[in-house]
């Protein structure tokens, strides 16, 4: 449910949510938001298997903090872009 309603919230009409879910499940399809998904897949991986070394600086904690941060961001783009219009529906 999460996604159709993070992206309708701002609407109350239960019609004009019908109608703007139905258009988002027609934009997800197309080839450029297929190519996002796919590069921030990418960039979660080639993330997940950097390692950060230097564990007697001082400031590794950060870094890895920082590290931590930036996973759960881009985990929580792609929760917002649904893959089919099944998804949409269903949330």
């Amino acid at each position: 449910m999460r996604t159709a309603t993070v992206w309708t919230a701002h609407l109350k009409n239960p019609e004009h949510r019908r109608v703007f879910v139905e258009g988002l499940g027609h934009q997800f399809k197309s080839p450029q938001w297929q190519r996002l998904v796919s590069i921030i897949q990418d960039k979660i991986k080639q993330d997940e298997t950097k390692r950060l070394t230097g564990y007697d600086d001082p400031s590794w904690a950060y870094r890895q903090a920082d590290h931590n941060g930036y996973q759960r961001a881009l985990k929580e783009v792609l929760e917002l872009i649904p893959t089919d219009q099944k998804e949409m529906k269903k949330k």
